[in-house]
C-alpha cells in the first residue's frame, strides 16, 4: 500500500540514502510523503508528473522529483485504433480498469472510441474475485474485445490470470507491457521496459553524480514496442492482419 510505501521511504530518508528509486506510483507517492529532502527518481506508466504536484513542469520539475513518466492517454487512444485495426468491424469494447488511479487512460481510450463510433462498457477492477463473473457479463453485453488499463495492482500479480480470463471469454485483449503478452494476452502496445529502466537509471546517476533532481527534466519514453501473441491468436480463432504483423516488434509463437 501507499502507507506502507511512505514508512519504507521515511527510514530510508533516517538513513540518508542518496537517492530513492520508485518503481511504481504509490511508492513514488509514498516516497514523497516521505521526504522532500532526499531526491526520489520515479519509473511510472500511469501518472501524470505535474498532475499529480510531483513537478512544476516536465521541462523543470523543481522539486525533488524526476524520472521517466508515460503518457499514457496517448498509448490509450492507440490501444484503441489497434483493435480496430486487428477487427475493422469491432464496435465495442470493455476496458477492465483501476478506478481512480486509471482515469486519465480511461478518459483517452473513452475518447479515442467515440471518435471511431466504438461503445465502451467499463469494468473497475475489485480483485481477482471479481473477474469470472465480470468478463462474461460483458461479453453478454456484446463486447468484442478488452483493453486493460495499466496498473500496478493487475501488473505485478494477475498478469496471468487476466490473460486466461480474457481467452476463456474469447476476448482479444491488448495491454501496455511486453511482459503482460508473454503471459497470453493477445497483443502489447508500450514503451520499452529496458529503455525506461536505462533512462532512469542515468537520472540516478546524474543525482549521485551532483545534479538535483529538480533540475532535471522528465523524461518521456521515446521507443515503443508491439507484441502479438500468436499463440493466443490461434487459440482465439483470429488471423492477425499481415500490416499488423509485420508492425511487430515481437511475435510469440
Amino acid at each position: 500500500s501507499q502507507e506502507r510505501f511512505r514508512q519504507l521511504a521515511t527510514e530510508l530518508a533516517r538513513l540518508r540514502v542518496q537517492v530513492i528509486y520508485a518503481l511504481n506510483p504509490y511508492a513514488i507517492r509514498g516516497a514523497r510523503e516521505a521526504t522532500k529532502a532526499v531526491p526520489i527518481v520515479g519509473y511510472d506508466y500511469e501518472t501524470d508528473p505535474v498532475a499529480a504536484g510531483f513537478a512544476e513542469s516536465l521541462a523543470r520539475p523543481g522539486g525533488n522529483v524526476t524520472g521517466v513518466f508515460v503518457d499514457q492517454a496517448t498509448v490509450s487512444a492507440k490501444h484503441v485504433q489497434l483493435l480496430r485495426e486487428l477487427s475493422p468491424s469491432i464496435s465495442r469494447l470493455a476496458v477492465l480498469w483501476d478506478a481512480p488511479l486509471a482515469a486519465a487512460q480511461h478518459q483517452a481510450v473513452n475518447d479515442a472510441a467515440r471518435a471511431l463510433g466504438i461503445v465502451v462498457s467499463s469494468i473497475v477492477w475489485t480483485g481477482p474475485e471479481e473477474l469470472p463473473a465480470a468478463l462474461p457479463a460483458t461479453t453478454r453485453d456484446g463486447a468484442q474485445a478488452l483493453i486493460v488499463l495499466s496498473t500496478p495492482r493487475i501488473q505485478d500479480r494477475y498478469r496471468g490470470l487476466v490473460a486466461a480470463s480474457a481467452l476463456k471469454n474469447r476476448l482479444p485483449c491488448i495491454v501496455l507491457t511486453a511482459n503482460f503478452a508473454q503471459d497470453g494476452a493477445l497483443m502489447a502496445y508500450g514503451p520499452s521496459q529496458r529503455e525506461m529502466h536505462r533512462t532512469a537509471a542515468t537520472l540516478v546517476a546524474k543525482i549521485l553524480g551532483g545534479a538535483w533532481p529538480g533540475d532535471l527534466p522528465i523524461e518521456r519514453p521515446t521507443r515503443f514496442e508491439l507484441v502479438i501473441n500468436l499463440k493466443t491468436a490461434k487459440a482465439l480463432g483470429l488471423t492477425i492482419p499481415p500490416s499488423l504483423l509485420a508492425r511487430a516488434d515481437q511475435v510469440i509463437e
